[in-house]
């Protein structure tokens, strides 16, 4: 194989990866330990995610927290979609995005760092 047909082809490769491994829109394909909390009344907005971001290309940083991309004030400011309002809870009990990444104590009791969730 020639070094630019090779070239050719690792470009190809790495153009569709993201495509190869996209992700389908639901949390729960990859987070499975998620389901036994998906449906309580603090977390089943979460289920209605899919319902409009469900195309792969919408989750081109999929497992990144949607304020990465998204800020939070144009979010909010969607007032016709509800579960846009419905995540205005979720600092209730996540106070700050360590909350999913770095292991510490909870001030809120029974509330267990959950980054366990996404092993």
């Amino acid at each position: 194989m020639s070094k630019k047909a090779f070239l050719v082809l690792i470009l190809l490769i790495v153009s569709f990866q993201s495509v190869l491994i996209a992700c389908g829109g639901s949390c729960l394909e990859c987070h499975s330990k998620l389901k036994p909390c998906i449906n309580d009344q603090n977390h089943i907005v979460l289920n209605e995610c899919i319902t409009c971001h469900n195309k792969p290309s919408e989750q081109g940083q999929c497992g990144k927290d949607c304020f990465d991309c998204h800020s939070r004030e144009k979010v909010y400011a969607q007032k016709d979609v509800s579960a846009h309002q419905e995540l205005k809870i979720c600092g209730t009990c996540h106070k700050e995005k360590v909350d999913f990444t770095l292991p510490k104590r909870s001030t809120i009791s029974n509330q267990d760092n959950l980054i366990h969730l996404f092993k």
